[in-house]
């Protein structure tokens, strides 16, 4: 039964108008650090946070760089903030839509990431997080696009490259890709995002003297400490993310679809996403 497209135009605007529903919550103090960066770097002191002291104070540095753009062109970095955040939110969620429609599928997917206060807080909240969400989905929607057409997934290695510049954590996501990319024979792909952590990696030592950004080694506590409030933080977003309305949903697809491999099926062939 092919579904009216209002039905896939829904998400994206419920994302929108829950975006626009948390104005005023932010940015975050975390995210003026980043402008604070970026103001400094344009009036041509560096990539510092107090004149003549080179510490590294930040975890975005595409994030940084992007905001650096945005003062150079005499913008307002807190509107870029909230504006950026807002539009990956509806970005996210209309790419969910699409695969969703492309499938024939109702999008759930799409309407739970547009309904989640969690991201609707972060695309507010600032430091690129929802943005930095938008790199994964692309990157995951590109990667299963090339499987499915037995290519190297070069455009799924672009996403996790500008992710890694977004937050150098994100090598956690490249590791798997890059074994999945080893084992399909196209082994030269991974350098892509490689390259992106590597570039900035070098770049911190030249100009910081440091591997890792100083919030690293003065936020880091006992390993017990560390577990307890990652785990509690992963409660609590979950909660908020709506965690168990997507389980409950994903045993819903897994049986209306004939079994879980059916159901996690994001893009039907021909069309793809």
């Amino acid at each position: 039964m092919k579904r009216s497209p209002i039905w896939y135009l829904i998400p994206p605007l419920l994302a929108l108008l829950h975006g626009l529903w948390f104005l005023g919550t932010g940015p975050v103090d975390d995210d003026y650090i980043c402008f604070r960066y970026a103001r400094n770097l344009v009036q041509g002191h560096g990539l510092v946070f107090n004149v003549g002291e080179r510490f590294e104070g930040f975890t975005t540095p595409l994030w940084v760089l992007m905001h650096a753009t945005w003062q150079a062109l005499g913008g307002s970095s807190p509107q870029f903030s909230v504006g950026v955040g807002i539009a990956a939110l509806v970005i996210c969620s209309w790419l969910l839509a699409r695969c969703s429609k492309a499938a024939d599928r109702w999008p759930l997917a799409a309407v739970v990431v547009a309904a989640a206060p969690a991201m609707a807080w972060h695309a507010v909240a600032g430091l690129g997080t929802v943005l930095l969400a938008v790199c994964y989905l692309a990157a995951h929607l590109a990667h299963q696009r090339a499987e499915k057409e037995e290519r190297p997934a070069v455009g799924a290695a672009i996403w996790l490259a500008v992710a890694c510049l977004m937050r150098q954590e994100s090598v956690l996501f490249v590791l798997p890709f890059a074994f999945s990319r080893w084992k399909a024979g196209h082994r030269l792909v991974p350098l892509i995002p490689l390259a992106a952590l590597v570039s900035w990696t070098l770049f911190r030592l030249g100009y910081y003297g440091r591997w890792l950004p100083i919030t690293y080694h003065t936020k880091k506590l006992p390993m017990v400490a560390d577990l307890t409030y990652g785990w509690n933080y992963f409660l609590e977003a979950g909660r908020n993310f709506g965690l168990p309305l997507l389980l409950l949903l994903a045993a819903w697809g897994a049986i209306r679809g004939g079994g879980w491999a059916h159901s996690t099926r994001v893009c039907a062939p021909p069309s793809g996403c």
